[in-house]
């Protein structure tokens, strides 16, 4: 039998958790306006670290109130000043009690509130444990002796979220986590442009006595650690930090010199904070350099992981006090029969469909060979992409270098097997038109982004779409091509030029001169790389970016209409999909402010999308129950605006009065660390058999909250699944048949064909079209920068440009 096992342990007494706390009312937030979501937040943040205590805001139709525990002796202020105004709190005279198992919906955020800052402070207190910072896992100070890097340590931990549960259970995510670390701290001596250049803006550990946290560096003092006085004593900065670490100092603090240079980072409420560069060592992520080559050691089966984590329960969370009684955990893991979704029928070109369903058709594929079938169908004479039509008019921009030797024949190579896709299809035929560019140039953002632009501006080119290749700059220069990137699509689209990137890396290393000719390497490796590169160029850099769909969905949506909204930095981005796929649509926005959208905002921006939308489309008529999917958190002010451009739409006809809007937030990284476990039993041994779920595999926790398993069997997989966290707002289509959308949309992969993808269309479109559009690079060094590529000090950032309507 096959069940599936989850990574939540359930706290088996909750009849003996209960606690005392004080309710405090706030007067001055007005509930409908766009900061009020902010302030709750601010206060909530606040609040808990002035008084060192979990501070929970709630709404009730009395007002805004804030609750806490008993038993925290630092008062509450009086008054306080949030985003544009300052409110009065004033404690409301009566103790309430929380008993843990007899939670209302109004009481059960409370309660996780409670819970969470009860296990995070029993685990901050162990000294052999740190925390990066707020939500983060806690990791052990010793590193993993196993792992051997010339730079870098691995530094092995966990993290631990409360779970509720629909029936009023609560349970203890828990998964296993992984940091890493420069092995030297930062020097001790500096110069300004040694730190702007390697250090300012990355993010650091600074070992404070006893307490590590992570923390991203500023600025470089201009005093040492022996120099700076502290504001509230007669300490040095030197003689500070050895006064915190007490008898127990490392040897990184033995060992750091009272001259040692200090770097200025700033703390949660935005204030200066000094700390010597000495007790200072670089993070990396798993994509930069030092890690990357050794990340793949690092992940886990998902049998090592369950055995791990059931071990840091075992280790850290069995019997965590609560008030004057202890946290029981259950033994096993929450376990549940298996729920899987069905995979969706595909349609492809010449209306070919290809179905995994118990059917008696020729085209039905296993499970275990869909994957392959997607790629034949989409590769064959007899059905291959779903759309055909003409091209628009398109380039290719190469370096000079590039199209003086192997150029043309990596031209050639391309059109081919773009055409070969559209074997009798005359009309649909790639042919671009190649624009050299001059590259004999230092390599920066400046002198790139110059040389296309003049190259194009001297080609006379119109409006089309391009790939433009750009050199890569060597391991060294991490990040900068993706810098170089988004400057040129974005520079590009100025002049009405859709781009897309691809570099030199792998082509570069694929042909060869042979007797005056350029050819493809006879070494069959870099063959096989060159064809899976091409591949991939084709089919993203060429086909996606014009709108050409591989395949689209069969099996309908429950949602007529799917909206995905992202926003990165200070665009949004609105990717509307339709019941099959078929119809994708995108329309960026600019906004004020950062990650949201204001109430007025969003709804003037839905009204604008769906009147455009119901010039070629019948809304009316076809649309009738209407998906808002929120990529991360949906704030309040969105949902009220979208919930306001609806009833407005269906005052004016656009859409009809029974039309419904659904709201649902899609996590890709969650704050709760769920995972999720095959365990079936072998019949002749008895043993049990651990793997990753099957794509589709859900478990729903409650009415309104479930986690998704999008990458798994029958794929082959490297580590364990991370399944999607789904949370629905408000609407009437049920969780389940949201999750199943989801799951159809993720079906579409588009960018990877033989393979699973993790994010449903909306979320994966709305990433692709908003780099094109908000991607981030050095704005100074593109307009300031010299001959070198280093920006200028003095210089003023650049304009937000205009954002066109739609793609």
């Amino acid at each position: 039998m096959v069940q599936i096992e989850t990574n939540i342990f359930i706290i088996e007494n909750l009849q003996d958790l209960n606690c005392q706390y004080h309710v405090y009312q706030v007067r001055g937030l007005a509930p409908g306006s766009d900061d009020y979501a902010k302030n709750t937040q601010l206060l909530t943040d606040k609040l808990s670290s002035i008084t060192m205590s979990p501070c929970h805001v709630f709404h009730t139709k009395d007002g805004t109130f804030i609750a806490r525990p008993e038993g925290f002796p630092k008062e509450m202020p009086e008054d306080f000043t949030v985003i544009r105004t300052s409110v009065k709190i004033t404690k409301i005279p009566h103790d309430y009690e929380l008993k843990f198992d007899e939670l209302t919906p109004e009481t059960r955020p409370m309660a996780i509130r409670f819970l969470t800052f009860s296990i995070n402070s029993f685990l901050g207190r162990l000294p052999a444990l740190w925390r990066p910072g707020a939500g983060e896992g806690f990791f052990h100070k010793s590193p993993d002796k196993y792992f051997n890097a010339d730079a870098v340590e691995l530094f092995k931990g966990f993290k631990v979220r409360p779970v509720m549960f629909s029936d009023g259970r609560i349970g203890l995510c828990v998964d296993i986590r992984s940091k890493y670390l420069a092995k030297d701290s930062l020097p001790t001596e500096m110069d300004k442009d040694t730190f702007i250049r390697h250090y300012k803006g990355q993010k650091c550990v600074y070992e404070y006595g006893n307490i590590w946290y992570e923390t991203r560096m500023g600025a470089l003092n201009d005093l040492n650690a022996n120099e700076i006085n502290l504001p509230y004593s007669n300490e040095t900065l030197f003689e500070h930090v050895h006064n915190k670490a007490g008898q127990h100092k490392s040897q990184r603090l033995l060992k750091l010199p009272p001259d040692s240079a200090v770097i200025v980072y700033y703390n949660s409420f935005g204030e200066a904070r000094n700390m010597p560069a000495g007790l200072c060592r670089l993070t990396y992520s798993t994509e930069h350099p030092e890690v990357s080559r050794h990340h793949n050691r690092t992940i886990k089966p998902p049998y090592i992981r369950r055995r791990e984590i059931c071990f840091v329960v075992d280790k850290y969370l069995r019997n965590i006090p609560f008030g004057s009684n202890s946290i029981r955990l259950s033994q096993q893991a929450y376990a549940e029969e298996e729920k899987r979704y069905g995979i969706p029928d595909l349609l492809f070109g010449n209306n070919k469909v290809l179905t995994i369903r118990q059917t008696s058709l020729d085209n039905k594929a296993s499970l275990e060979k869909f994957g392959r079938k997607k790629q034949e169908y989409y590769s064959s004479d007899t059905a291959g992409p779903y759309t055909k039509k003409q091209f628009d008019r398109q380039y290719i921009m190469l370096p000079q270098s590039v199209q003086s030797t192997f150029g043309p024949q990596l031209v050639n190579d391309i059109k081919r097997e773009v055409n070969q896709l559209f074997p009798d299809n005359k009309e649909t035929r790639y042919e671009p038109t190649i624009i050299a560019y001059n590259d004999s140039v230092q390599l920066s953002i400046h002198n790139i982004c110059r040389e296309i632009i003049s190259a194009i501006d001297g080609s006379r080119a119109l409006h089309g779409y391009a790939v433009v290749m750009i050199p890569e700059r060597g391991a060294h220069k991490h990040g900068k091509e993706d810098e170089i990137a988004n400057a040129v699509i974005r520079k590009l689209r100025k002049r009405d030029i859709i781009a897309a990137v691809i570099h030199t890396g792998v082509s570069s290393n694929s042909y060869e001169q042979s007797n005056g000719q350029w050819r493809v390497t006879f070494d069959r490796k870099r063959q096989g790389r060159l064809k899976g590169y091409l591949r991939n160029v084709v089919l993203n850099k060429i086909l996606i970016l014009n709108h050409f769909w591989p395949f689209v969905l069969k099996t309908p949506l429950h949602a007529d209409l799917t909206i995905g909204i992202d926003v990165k930095g200070n665009i949004a981005g609105f990717t509307l999909v339709y019941k099959s796929g078929e119809q994708i649509r995108f329309f960026p926005s600019e906004s004020d402010d950062k990650e949201r959208l204001g109430k007025a905002h969003i709804k003037a921006r839905v009204e604008e999308i769906l009147k455009e939308e119901s010039a070629t489309i019948p809304l009316k008529t076809a649309i009738k129950k209407i998906v808002i999917q929120r990529q991360g958190r949906l704030f309040y002010p969105e949902q009220a605006g979208i919930t306001q451009a609806i009833d407005a739409l269906k005052q004016e006809g656009v859409l009809a009065a029974e039309a419904s809007c659904t709201f649902v937030e899609v996590q890709k990284t969650s704050m709760i660390p769920f995972r999720i476990f095959e365990v079936s039993t072998q019949p002749e041994t008895h043993g049990e058999r651990i793997e990753a779920p099957f794509i589709g595999t859900y478990v729903q926790v409650s009415e309104n909250e479930g986690f998704l398993t999008t990458t798994g069997q029958p794929y082959k997989l490297i580590g364990t699944a991370k399944p999607i966290h789904i949370t629905k707002r408000e609407g009437p289509i049920p969780l389940e048949q949201l999750m199943e959308d989801i799951f159809m949309l993720t079906n579409l992969t588009w960018t990877k064909i033989d393979y699973c993808a993790r994010d449903p269309l909306t979320v994966k479109m709305n990433d692709i079209w908003l780099r094109e559009i908000a991607g981030d690079y050095d704005r100074n060094a593109l307009k300031f920068s010299d001959e070198s590529g280093e920006g200028k000090e003095g210089a003023q950032n650049e304009q937000p440009e205009h954002i066109c309507n739609s793609v």
